[in-house]
């Protein structure tokens, strides 16, 4: 019932039969190794002995659970979420649902916290990094975050240099290379702002060519 109370919040009903009349939904999953966008049917199923047709949910949507997990499924505006209750969701996610909440609420939830988090063990796909690219680009760099126009300020290391931290434009995941024309030294602020702001494909592109640039400059 609450299942159907949250996608009825976002604006979707079951269709009146399965098949490619379906109502199709996008889950955003929080947690797990199925975290990401998935696609599933919401239709009305036709049941046996005169009994009225019953709202259901595709199998796409659990493919990615196992039997005994608890999930949650709700809706912020018309986006629907789903994660599994034992879990922690991506902090990015949890902020964004905490942003809909009352601040009486979110202090009342932050109060009730356990003062030590519950531990779970993950397993971690890393990539080895050639140092000598990121040395290298910490010196193209010369204490100077390489995004073009960046304002913001660089405080010192105990050594006495500048902090930067080396950023994959392209990432690795996505096919980019472990090469000084797809790395770039770039403060802590301009770094998040290539993660996660709005126009970050656009930064990207920009960032490209003003690293290609600067490598042409140097005789690469």
């Amino acid at each position: 019932m609450l299942t159907r109370t949250a996608l009825a919040a976002a604006g979707l009903q079951p269709s009146e039969g399965g098949g490619k009349s379906s109502t199709e939904l996008n889950f955003l999953v929080l947690s797990g190794e199925g975290a990401g966008t998935i696609e599933a049917s919401y239709y009305k199923a036709i049941r046996k002995k005169k009994r009225l047709p019953e709202p259901r949910i595709g199998r796409a949507a659990v493919r990615w659970m196992v039997e005994g997990d608890r999930i949650l499924i709700g809706n912020i505006g018309s986006d629907i979420y789903i994660a599994k209750i034992d879990e922690i969701p991506r902090p990015e996610v949890a902020q964004l649902i905490a942003a809909t909440a009352s601040e009486v609420d979110i202090r009342k939830r932050a109060q009730a916290a356990k003062k030590q988090p519950k531990k779970i063990k993950r397993t971690v796909i890393d990539y080895v990094r050639n140092p000598f690219v990121v040395v290298a680009a910490l010196k193209r760099a010369d204490g100077k975050c390489e995004v073009p126009g960046c304002t913001h300020g660089l405080f010192l290391r105990d050594t006495g240099s500048r902090y930067l931290e080396v950023h994959h434009i392209v990432p690795l995941s996505q096919g980019g290379t472990d090469t000084l024309l797809n790395v770039a030294a770039i403060c802590p602020a301009c770094h998040r702002e290539h993660h996660f702001g709005t126009d970050r494909v656009v930064r990207q592109t920009q960032l490209l060519g003003h690293i290609s640039a600067r490598e042409a400059a140097l005789g690469s």
